[in-house]
């Protein structure tokens, strides 16, 4: 049996990792810490991530990887990202042991300091980049990034992910009442302000449900109280976040950049869409890919004007949020099928 070995270190999750589960021969490398994925051939490593780690940009070091790996013996290996330690230690077993390598590379900003930040870090990423064997990038944006660090088109391979399609039912009819949902971290950069602040300016009779954590929890906690039609759900595991979209009529996440960070992807976005929920975003980092104008609307970052007006259009127009429920469900099955997507992947990796 071909072995695959998915290295992500402190990045493993069930999120991405639901298009590596149906590979046969697929083994899952992770740190020690807490993890929701559930699969039987997963090997949870202890790491180091204390401050002298940090500082060399050796973050959850993993000094047993290189042993687990010569143990498996892996047929191919994918590791994520150019600058990390265990993305190198992949990549440099595979070039000992005549193995072929993929690098998934999920980062849109060529400037971020993390592909510079300390002398490892820039060996890591000189390696990898001479010695992967092809990158792996889910939108055009990752891949404009690595082709400004240095990388040929042609090992380049575009590949979106999915999600598993059968844990989330599209909905029939809409909610006796109107729901629009959030879903992610608590923080600035997601909008999770400006989403409550234009909730707060519409005159009609909806909902407004909040799902995560982090450090504006306080501020959303204190929303949920100040205004009745605004409740707060807490942290759920993922296996019940399906049934949190099927709550919704709109999906809401309206991404706001900044220097360090700007949205990648969005799983979140494929789930909302396999609800059957258009989304309200912004035309921010690599959304305009994944959400297209036929499955939501995308605004401008931090504008709670026009946050407000695509949160009234969809409540108003209900002949428009129909259309668009159906070409959401239609895009996710076409794009976003995890089992589809894994096909790609084994045929990507073994070609």
């Amino acid at each position: 049996m071909t072995r695959l070995a998915v290295i992500r270190g402190n990045s493993l999750n069930p999120y991405e990792m639901q298009n590596y589960s149906p590979i046969e021969g697929v083994h899952f490398f992770g740190t020690l810490a807490k993890t929701e994925l559930k699969h039987p051939n997963t090997h949870l490593l202890k790491s180091y991530n204390n401050l002298a780690c940090r500082a060399l940009g050796l973050q959850y070091y993993q000094p047993s990887l290189s042993k687990e790996l010569r143990e498996l013996d892996p047929d191919f290996v994918n590791t994520l990202e150019l600058y990390n330690y265990d993305s190198f230690t992949g990549v440099r077993h595979a070039v000992k042991n005549n193995k072929r390598s993929v690098v998934t590379c999920w980062e849109t900003l060529p400037s971020h300091p993390v592909f510079t930040k300390t002398i490892f870090r820039r060996y890591f990423r000189k390696y990898i980049l001479e010695n992967a064997s092809f990158f792996h990038v889910p939108t055009n944006k990752a891949r404009d990034c690595l082709l400004e660090l240095g990388c040929p088109d042609d090992r380049i391979v575009l590949q979106h992910y999915g999600i598993d399609l059968s844990k989330f039912k599209f909905k029939k009819q809409e909610h006796e009442v109107f729901t629009y949902l959030f879903i992610g971290r608590l923080e600035q950069e997601k909008g999770i302000k400006q989403t409550i602040k234009a909730f707060n300016k519409l005159d009609n009779d909806s909902q407004l449900l909040i799902l995560g954590n982090g450090s504006l929890r306080g501020f959303v906690e204190e929303s949920a109280r100040a205004n009745k039609g605004i409740k707060y759900l807490g942290v759920k595991p993922y296996t019940e976040v399906p049934g949190v979209h099927a709550m919704a009529d709109v999906f809401v996440l309206p991404s706001i950049p900044h220097r360090l960070w700007e949205e990648q992807y969005g799983m979140v976005f494929l789930e909302s869409m396999a609800a059957g929920n258009p989304v309200i975003s912004t035309s921010t980092g690599a959304i305009p890919e994944v959400v297209s104008d036929k499955e939501g609307i995308l605004v401008k970052p931090d504008s709670v004007g026009e946050l407000v007006k695509a949160m009234r259009l969809l409540y108003n127009d209900r002949k428009r949020l129909k259309r668009m429920s159906r070409n959401c469900r239609k895009r996710a099955e076409r794009d976003y099928d995890a089992g589809r997507v894994a096909e790609r992947l084994v045929k990507l990796f073994y070609s």
